[in-house]
This record gives C-alpha cells, structure tokens and sequence, in this order.
C-alpha cells in the first residue's frame, strides 16, 4: 500500500515523493489545542479541570512525537479572529499566547493575531495585514510581549522538548511544569476577572523568579512538602524559572 503522501501527490499531478526529514509534517490541532483555549480563556465556558482533560485527551490519543509536532493554532483563514472571540480583550489574547508558546507542540502564529487583528469568520478573517500598527501602543505591547515570549521558548529548551506536568486546575486557576534536566519552568495562567494568589506543592525548596518581571517567591514548608504561594494579576500569566539554574 503506498503511503497517503504518495498518493496524494499522484492525484494532483505531482511527482510523487515521501514525506521525509527535509518537511514539517502535522495536523491542525482544533479540537486539542483551539478549541479548549477558546472555551478557558476566550469566552470562559470551561472551567480549569475540563481544560486539563481535554488537554489531557489530546497528549494520549497520539503517539509522542506526535503530540510534540501538533500544529497549535489559535486561528487560521477558516476561523474566527481570537481577539474577535476574546470579545476584544487584549488580557486574553496574550494569555492564549502565554499558552501557546509553552505548552506541548508547535505554536503556530496566524498572520495579524501578533498585532491584535480582529475579524469573523471566513472571509472575514482574512483581511489584509493591519502595517499601522506601529502607531498603536496596544497593538506595539501586544507584538512586544510575543516576541518575549518567542525569545524565551528559544532560551528554555524544556518549552520545546520538556516533559508536561499539570500541577492544579482548580476553578478558572491553570499551573503546569515543562522540564529538561535541570532546565525547568513553571506557567501558571489565572482566567479570573480579578487577582489571584495561586499555592502550588513542590517537592524542592528553590525560590523560583518570573522570567518577565524579576519577581521572587520561596516556598514554604507544609508537612513533607513545599508550598509556593505567587500573586497573579487578573487574566494573566506568570512565567517562573527556579534560581540558580541559569
């Protein structure tokens, strides 16, 4: 039996070829990846356990590699605008983005959401590329802050090949660990509409520092275990590293 590339590529005509090393090979990760991120963050119709299962289902149901080179989309030329969906709240989409970039897979960046572009459905979403956006502080912070955080996916290399661990999804509060070796982050993303204090057991006793603002926390001693207590701002993220380690 000939492998679907190969078929494919006699259908259309085309010189018939295998999938090899030299080409990105994935699947567009709508109901794993967008669509769980739509109902937690976007529009808030999941709460942080069904976010984690789901999550949950799409890490088990593919091989490992796999799941690593899922094409993790927060929209494309077919969907509505995630700002669009966010209801316009820039908080949000730079919580999706906090996401994307440091959860298993490939982020997949759809023209114009870097900038805060908005737009419904097809064709909707496809309007030309907004190039003023310089002239909007908005706009400029949003395209700073991914940039950011494209900067520390290629600084942290447990981002791209790390093991996942969910440490709490508990109401509209998501924390989870990325892990290589000693190179090792923490995420935590609060979905509230106000400010958060978020307590999460470790086993070690390392302080731990936001990668974006500097900010130190230690854990504190509960029974046999670590318990890290860190502020969170209202719909937002915190980025944390322990010390030492870089």
């Amino acid at each position: 039996v000939k492998p679907s590339a190969y078929i494919v590529g006699e259908l259309w005509g085309a010189s018939p070829s295998w999938v090899s090393g030299k080409y990105f090979d994935a699947v567009m990760n709508y109901r794993f990846f967008r669509e769980p991120v739509l109902g937690f963050i976007a529009k808030g119709t999941m709460d942080a356990h069904e976010f984690d299962q789901t999550l949950a289902q799409g890490r088990l149901i593919y091989p490992e590699e796999g799941v690593r080179a899922m094409m993790n989309l927060l929209g494309s030329h077919d969907t509505e605008r995630f700002l669009t969906a966010a209801g316009g709240d820039i908080r949000k989409i730079k919580l999706a983005f906090l996401f994307s970039l440091t959860y298993v897979g490939v982020p997949t960046i759809y023209y114009g959401d870097e900038i805060g572009m908005t737009g419904g459905g097809d064709p909707d979403c496809r309007q030309p590329f907004y190039w003023r956006w310089m002239e909007e502080p908005e706009r400029v912070s949003l395209h700073d802050y991914v940039r950011s955080l494209i900067r520390l996916r290629r600084q942290n290399p447990c981002l791209t090949q790390g093991t996942f661990e969910r440490l709490l999804a508990q109401e509209r509060i998501y924390a989870y660990r990325r892990r290589l070796g000693s190179d090792e982050v923490i995420v935590i993303l609060n979905t509230r509409a106000k400010p958060a204090q978020v307590s999460i057991l470790l086993d070690g006793a390392t302080r731990y520092f936001d990668l974006f603002d500097g900010t130190r926390w230690e854990p504190e001693p509960s029974n046999d275990r670590n318990v890290l207590t860190v502020s969170v701002d209202a719909m937002s993220g915190r980025l944390l590293s322990p010390e030492g380690t870089r």
